[in-house]
């Protein structure tokens, strides 16, 4: 599979080392520094090269892993998405300049994945990699298939990828069901939600079976649940 990284940054770059590890060919863009990107593809070996926004969006899989405020920028410079599948990683936190401090509040009802969807026409939009931060993710390889990874969006196929990914990531994928029961997945880290705190596969499945059905009750589990998370980033979106 070949992957599009759009935002080679903490969590970015932690996916693009994980996946070309896995056999994966990944487009490393968009960093402050483009030497940054040349640099990183060095390190990730043959199976990773840097190159421009549009080039990377060229993949028919993308991952698109950049602070919320960047978005319309990237989503600028890649070009029509139509028909792709994306992964979107991202949080809707202070970096928005609109914003002085704390997350942005979206309107009632909306999650930040079903958001971004409705700016992405025509692109298969899967929410994932956004509840742990990129330390934690980083370290997830040293214990494989321990902790959930949960994702939610998409159809069958373009969820198979993910999932895909989410192994070689060292995770354990959850499908948490549609973009509307991703709002678990939103920070803040609060009761209730999974965002911010690590579960064990079985708990999360647990937790993914009541969400369609009784979103209250996976909540209370999910605060029943979750691990001791001791990650002292894990109240900061992850990037």
């Amino acid at each position: 599979m070949k992957i599009g990284i759009l935002g080679a940054g903490h969590v970015g770059s932690v996916i693009a080392r994980r996946a070309t590890e896995a056999g994966h060919e990944v487009v490393l863009s968009f960093a402050r520094d483009p030497a940054d990107l040349v640099a990183l593809a060095v390190q990730l070996g043959p199976r990773a090269q840097a190159g421009t926004v549009a080039e990377a969006a060229q993949a028919d899989f993308l991952v698109m892993s950049v602070p919320w405020a960047a978005i319309p920028a990237v989503l600028a410079q890649a070009g029509p998405l139509a028909g792709k599948v994306l992964i979107d990683t991202s949080n809707p936190d202070a970096s928005n300049p609109l914003h002085v401090e704390g997350l942005l509040t979206l309107p009632k009802g909306v999650t930040s994945g079903s958001f971004n969807a409705a700016r992405l026409p025509g692109v298969t939009l899967i929410k994932a990699f956004n509840t742990l931060t990129a330390g934690f993710q980083a370290e997830a390889q040293q214990h494989p298939g321990q902790t959930a990874m949960f994702f939610c969006g998409g159809d069958a196929h373009s969820k198979a990828l993910a999932a895909q990914l989410i192994v070689a990531q060292g995770f354990a994928p959850v499908d948490l069901g549609s973009l509307a029961e991703g709002v678990l997945m939103d920070a803040p880290k609060r009761e209730g939600a999974v965002y911010g705190e690590a579960f064990t596969p079985d708990n999360a499945r647990q937790i993914a079976a009541l969400a369609a059905t009784n979103l209250p009750a996976a909540m209370r589990l999910a605060s029943e649940t979750r691990e001791v998370f001791t990650d002292p980033t894990a109240t900061r979106p992850s990037r």
